[in-house]
């Protein structure tokens, strides 16, 4: 809950320390007080079970990856609400490029598996790239 009023505050990273409770004793103090907190246990003596946090932790940093700004929107008349826009980048347009290729063709894909148009001729490559990573193979 802290990550998107932290990013919106112009926080670049944060941190979730409480990886898992190191001690049998239920009544030690940092048990009482973290012990219902942690996202990883033991299980037959290794660190290895993920409790249902960890799958919350993964899903937001996954969420939260390549983040360029975080904006809090205030709701009117609904205090208790916390909205907030998140923008990555992926909106912005894509920008030409081009590049020495010594193949006689190309083919590109983007991490999200959409294909990239691609013209390779004269010993160079053209495409439009953008903050969404594209690999291109020779063909």
């Amino acid at each position: 809950m802290r990550n998107a009023p932290a990013l919106s505050a112009s926080v670049q990273t944060t941190l979730y320390w409480s990886l898992h409770v190191d001690t049998p004793n239920r009544d030690d103090v940092m048990n009482l007080m973290y012990g219902k907190t942690a996202v990883m246990g033991y299980a037959d003596g290794e660190l290895k079970k993920r409790y249902p946090i960890a799958d919350v932790y993964q899903r937001m940093a996954m969420a939260l990856a390549g983040v360029e700004t975080v904006t809090r929107h205030v709701v009117p008349d609904h205090p208790a609400i916390f909205l907030f826009e998140v923008r990555t980048g992926e909106d912005a347009p894509a920008t030409p490029f081009d590049f020495e290729w010594s193949a006689r063709g190309a083919v590109a894909t983007d991490a999200t598996g959409h294909a990239v148009p691609v013209k390779a001729e004269k010993g160079r490559i053209a495409l439009d790239v953008s903050v969404t990573p594209v690999f291109i193979e020779a063909n």
